[in-house]
């Protein structure tokens, strides 16, 4: 019966993901059936497109003609820390490592890499779950905001530092990036 509750979960994932106003990306990674390894890390990468129309560009960018030279605008986007978790999971946080590396359009310059760790509470002292849906729970945990190019590639990788090895109950780990707060 886990599983199809993982399948379920997942389906609603699938539905879920679509954007909203001022999200730039908002994206799930499922750990599978088998549970989510300490070695296993999910990786989301953010890529500006190649082409002359972008989200990341701000109004002043829409006068620009073929050829112009691009301004890039330094923005502040506000990343989430998106939690699915099922009632079969057993504890009542999760500890996340967080890695956010900003790389620089064009590669002239180092990443800079930023590292954190999240401690995420899920249940109260009783074991009842915060989060909201009824078999599988939903939650938001806010990050720092990063400071980048708005031509800049930003990759967040997100990790568990549990003492179990493999983690059931986590039906998807999500990223959302907002431009504004």
């Amino acid at each position: 019966m886990g599983v199809l509750r993982q399948a379920i979960c997942a389906a609603l994932v699938l539905a879920s993901t679509a954007c909203t106003r001022g999200t730039l990306y908002h994206r799930y990674r499922s750990p599978g059936a088998g549970g989510w390894l300490c070695t296993d890390t999910m990786v989301f990468g953010v890529t500006p497109p190649d082409n002359d129309r972008s989200i990341y560009y701000t109004s002043a960018d829409d006068n620009r003609r073929a050829g112009d030279t691009l301004a890039y605008n330094i923005v502040t986007l506000h990343p989430t820390i998106e939690l699915r978790i099922t009632n079969d999971y057993p504890f009542r946080s999760i500890t996340l490592v967080v890695e956010r590396r900003v790389t620089p359009r064009g590669g002239n310059a180092p990443p800079t890499v930023d590292r954190d760790t999240v401690v995420c509470t899920l249940a109260d002292s009783r074991g009842r779950f915060s989060g909201t849906g009824i078999s599988c729970h939903d939650y938001s945990f806010d990050m720092r905001p990063v400071t980048m190019a708005t031509r800049d590639s930003l990759t967040v990788a997100v990790s568990h530092n549990m003492r179990r090895e493999r983690l059931t109950g986590i039906a998807a780990v999500g990223i959302k990036i907002a431009n504004n707060k």
